[in-house]
């Protein structure tokens, strides 16, 4: 079974915009993009390409509002597996280094949730659940994983703009100049 549901969400993964294209102007595409997702989420589908087949397929601006929804739920049903399935298990297992570490991060949530955004860790999925067993605040995290998004989404959308540009003949434009 465990097979079978991996291979169709790698099945999901390797069409995703060929498949969000075809919702562009349907009131499915919000609902649709943030499942996709949640599901490639699990299987740690690259966040470049979840964000640049939202934006080729819905444009800048809504590709990019569509892709921020689908981070942000993603990322909150990761800190809630993480809260309902691990935290417990960390303060009372997890020994006093452990413990002090998700303490710190509990003091800390908004600015490690914003910065382990910008740099390459582990898999979104591991952070996200690593963030619901520590100490952290729900919305301080959320507002952390929100921001520092924000970055990653913008460079796709604006690299996505360029290479589109380029594509079309609009060589100033794509290059900074224009």
């Amino acid at each position: 079974v465990a097979t079978v549901v991996i291979a169709a969400m790698t099945g999901i993964a390797d069409h995703i915009d060929e498949d969000l294209v075809s919702l562009r102007n349907s009131p499915w595409g919000l609902p649709m993009t943030i499942l996709i997702f949640v599901l490639t989420s699990f299987i740690a589908a690259p966040q470049f390409v979840l964000f640049a087949a939202a934006v080729v397929a819905f444009g800048p601006w809504l590709g990019c509002s569509y892709a921020m929804a689908g981070t942000l739920v993603a990322a909150w049903i990761h800190f809630w597996m993480g809260r309902i399935g691990g935290a417990d298990l960390v303060r009372r297992y997890g020994g006093e280094t452990v413990n002090r570490l998700s303490r710190f991060i509990g003091r800390n949530d908004f600015l490690a949730s914003l910065i382990v955004r910008s740099v390459p860790t582990a898999p979104a999925v591991v952070v996200n659940m690593a963030f619901g067993a520590s100490q952290a605040n729900i919305w301080r995290y959320t507002a952390g994983v929100f921001i520092g998004s924000i970055p990653k989404i913008l460079i796709v959308a604006l690299l996505g703009q360029s290479v589109m540009s380029a594509m079309g003949g609009g060589i100033a434009l794509a290059v900074g100049i224009g």
